[in-house]
């Protein structure tokens, strides 16, 4: 799976049995996985070296974001969230660099936790350059905020037509309570964003997903214009 804001390549089985097969092959780890990524930053000087990193990560469910041990402003972790820390490995190499200053980098994750390479980018100096959940920054402002607000306006009526409701706009700029405590779900997506996310959260990130592989078999698709 990917997240709402990664692109590139899925795997669809088409039997349960060939489902239960490849996640037999995930948990033993003998798939494996490619992604590019567009970092801020002159990854590894542009040094073609892998780097790895192998810190232990935590999720963040209210936030929900991943954390990590001396990350900044995570102090107190609560039960849940200490028990969620778990091993993980990510492989980096530096494609290019880029003359806006940022660099292409080859990601290779070896375990499957939540934000993993975002985070693990992060750790290292060189967020996802416009991942701003991460470190980065929103480039497509106002496209996200035109997303979020069709999201917030469009319902079904009762003749089960999508139709604008102005009336739910939200001002984002006033603190709020969560969707799901004071809005219907998005009758079409079913949902575009999750509780509390705001038009930041609706920015495709510039982390794809190009390679699926394994023993006598692969599945690639084409990179994305940004890696271009």
């Amino acid at each position: 799976r990917l997240d709402k804001n990664v692109s590139g390549l899925l795997l669809l089985a088409r039997s349960s049995e060939a489902a239960n097969e490849m996640r037999v092959k995930m948990e033993a780890r003998e798939m494996r996985k490619e992604y590019v990524a567009r970092v801020r930053g002159a990854f590894n000087d542009g040094d073609a070296t892998p780097v790895s990193n192998v810190e232990s990560l935590g999720f963040d469910s209210k936030g929900r974001v991943a954390i990590w041990r001396g990350k900044k402003g995570v102090t107190d972790l609560d039960e849940r969230t200490l028990k969620s820390f778990k091993d993980a490995s990510t492989k980096f190499t530096c494609i290019k660099t880029l003359v806006d200053g940022t660099s292409l980098v080859r990601c290779e994750p070896f375990t499957g936790r939540s934000h993993q390479i975002r985070a693990h980018l992060a750790m290292l100096g060189y967020p996802i350059a416009n991942d701003v959940a991460y470190g980065g920054a929103l480039v497509e402002v106002e496209r996200a905020r035109a997303i979020q607000h069709a999201c917030d306006v469009t319902v079904l009526n009762e003749a089960g037509e999508l139709v604008k409701d102005e009336s739910l706009a939200i001002d984002y700029s006033a603190p709020r309570k969560s969707r799901e405590q004071s809005s219907d779900l998005c009758p079409h997506c079913p949902r575009i964003v999750h509780a509390g996310d705001q038009a930041i959260d609706l920015e495709a990130i510039w982390l794809h997903c190009v390679r699926y592989s394994g023993e006598g078999w692969e599945f690639e698709c084409p990179m994305p214009d940004w890696a271009l």
